[in-house]
């Protein structure tokens, strides 16, 4: 599974993720930590986060 977009692949290869794509691979950004490090991409600051600062995301209590 790819969710990484091109551009921002090399910092993906280092270890390093959005938000957003660390929440598609399962796992979510702890709460109220800084971002490992930041970049500008598309015209945005983008802040990417390294896996120790996630935690696996709860599963859906969801009922049918």
């Amino acid at each position: 599974m790819n969710t990484v977009a091109k551009e921002l692949q090399v910092y993906a290869d280092s270890g390093l993720r959005t938000a957003t794509d660390w929440l598609a691979l399962g796992r979510q950004v702890t709460d109220g930590i800084a971002p490992r490090s930041n970049m500008s991409w598309r015209g945005q600051t983008v802040d990417l986060f390294s896996r120790d600062q996630t935690h696996k995301r709860a599963k859906s209590t969801r009922t049918k």
